[in-house]
């Protein structure tokens, strides 16, 4: 990740195609990348249930974003 831009790159270990709402194929070699400004300003819905990791208490989001693969 670049923190000055906000750019980012991420390969991802697990990864599954879903069509219409329904959960395919797992996807093999998928990458997803983006820029952390344009991630927030696309979210679509925010859960109320929270975990915590350490002192870290987190969400989830659901962004729309481009994954590539």
């Amino acid at each position: 990740a670049n923190m000055v831009t906000g750019d980012f790159s991420v390969a991802l270990g697990e990864a599954y195609l879903i069509e219409k709402g329904e959960l395919g194929p797992a996807v093999k070699q998928a990458m997803v990348s983006g820029n952390f400004a344009e991630v927030f300003s696309n979210i679509v819905a925010a859960s109320k249930e929270k975990t915590k990791k350490g002192s870290l208490i987190t969400g989830r989001l659901l962004v729309e974003l481009n994954i590539s693969g």
